[in-house]
């Protein structure tokens, strides 16, 4: 009896140990961004290059899930509040058939915004089908069923991590 109290302490203290040790890891942090037509390629917004206004951008996790949307102000900027910690890229999707997508970024401990350009030109323009814009149509499919849990309203101030 003695020896099973034992363990079961032990095993408790590893349990708390390994839980306070996840919790600490955890945390979030505000990604922001520019969507714009980089018309020479140079991967920097210049005066004059047309800002992407209105347009649904795109967070995916690692695993090719869209995870939140934002859509860009009139000023081309997007916000996702609250991210978790993870793997992520952004996307957006110029037309029905080509997108443009971040490289893969990690978001982890840190106070400053996490910034991630969108510049859209040859370099950066892909074409579908791929996984991620199935992904990204078959998201937007769902969030316009009515009556569908999965439903967001794109820009909103709240955040999608919130349970």
């Amino acid at each position: 009896m003695k020896s099973t109290l034992s363990v079961s302490v032990l095993l408790a203290a590893f349990f708390l140990t390994v839980t306070q040790s996840a919790f600490s890891q955890a945390g979030t942090r505000t990604v922001t961004g520019f969507a714009f037509v980089d018309a020479n390629g140079n991967g920097v917004y210049d005066e004059g290059e047309e800002i992407l206004r209105g347009v649904e951008v795109f967070l995916i996790d690692a695993d090719g899930n869209v995870v939140a949307t934002a859509t860009s102000d009139d000023n081309g900027n997007y916000t996702f509040p609250e991210v978790p910690y993870g793997v992520y890229t952004i996307m957006v999707q110029v037309d029905k058939n080509s997108y443009v997508q971040s490289p893969e970024f990690t978001v982890e401990g840190g106070d400053e915004e996490i910034v991630i350009p969108l510049p859209v030109n040859d370099d950066t323009l892909q074409f579908g089908p791929s996984p991620l814009l199935t992904a990204v149509q078959q998201f937007i499919q769902m969030s316009n069923t009515p009556g569908n849990p999965k439903s967001q309203n794109p820009g909103s101030s709240v955040s999608p991590f919130a349970p």
